[in-house]
């Protein structure tokens, strides 16, 4: 419904309905001077007959005549002024009818406008908590789940599978789910990364606890052109960097968990869920 053409309409209606008004008004007010007039005249007329002292005369005749004439104007008039009030008692009832429409119409479009910026205010909410879910989601999957993909050799799995303690719920991951952006991010995490080399290459002796890390980045570039994907891969995304101590790093870091996707991962990722060990496993829904 669009309460603004109607709205308008009806604002249009009030406004014709308010001018009707005000010219009928004019004529009742016309017609009941035009009355008062006439009146005038009549009694003016019938004392005048009365105080006559010659009877026959042209003054009688013409005396008689004007209050002859004033009776059938004074039905006239009166019929007149009675339609005038009539018509503006029905248009005042018709005026009612009309701007109680428009109050109970603009309440409605009120009502209306705070039930939909309610939709979209949800909708948005919950969409905000999707996002956010998946994003996490997303996050704790790199870091926590993709990285067991690769064997000890660095080889890549077909599928692994976490299962709780009480054998009640289980997560499988399959390895098709992983796939690697190289971007604007990507690219962004390389140079920063090279930064941390060409800081800490030229130091004669770098410190024990910098060495093991120094060497996980080069292992993780290919050709310092794109990214590799494999466990040391993972294992850099996974390790708590101080931002103080490594800012090319942490940043790079952060870069390259933005720069992964994984937008198969509702394919891929199964979840599962039963009572007991004697059950079967059922599925569980993830979106």
């Amino acid at each position: 419904m669009n309460y603004r053409i109607l709205i308008r309409d009806l604002e249009r209606s009030i406004k014709a309905k308010k001018a009707e008004i005000a010219k009928t008004k004019g004529l009742e007010k016309k017609t009941c001077k035009r009355w008062v007039r006439g009146n005038r005249r009549y009694n003016k007329a019938v004392k005048t007959l009365i105080n006559l002292k010659t009877h026959g005369s042209k003054k009688e005749a013409s005396l008689k005549k004007s209050i002859e004439a004033w009776w059938a104007k004074n039905i006239q008039l009166t019929q007149s002024r009675d339609a005038f009030r009539a018509q503006m008692a029905k248009a005042e009832e018709e005026l009612t009818g009309l701007s109680t429409r428009l109050v109970l119409l603009s309440a409605e479009e009120i009502s209306q406008k705070k039930a939909t910026d309610e939709v979209v205010k949800q909708v948005f909410s919950l969409n905000d908590t999707v996002v956010e879910a998946s994003t996490n989601r997303e996050k704790y999957l790199t870091s926590h789940i993709f990285p067991h993909l690769f064997d000890g050799k660095g080889r890549m799995m077909r599928q692994v599978t976490f299962t709780n303690s009480a054998s009640t719920r289980k997560v499988v991951a399959l390895v098709n789910s992983i796939t690697m952006v190289q971007g604007d991010m990507a690219n962004a995490a390389k140079e920063l990364i090279e930064q941390f080399f060409e800081r800490f290459k030229e130091a004669t002796k770098m410190e024990a606890s910098v060495k093991p890390l120094y060497e996980l980045t080069r292992q993780i570039l290919f050709e310092k052109t794109q990214f590799k994907v494999g466990p040391d891969l993972y294992r850099f995304l996974s390790m708590d960097l101080n931002e103080k101590d490594f800012p090319e790093l942490s940043r790079a870091q952060r870069l390259l968990r933005a720069s992964i996707r994984s937008e198969k991962t509702n394919s891929y990722i199964r979840i599962y869920e039963r009572e007991s060990v004697l059950q079967r496993w059922r599925p569980v829904r993830q979106s």
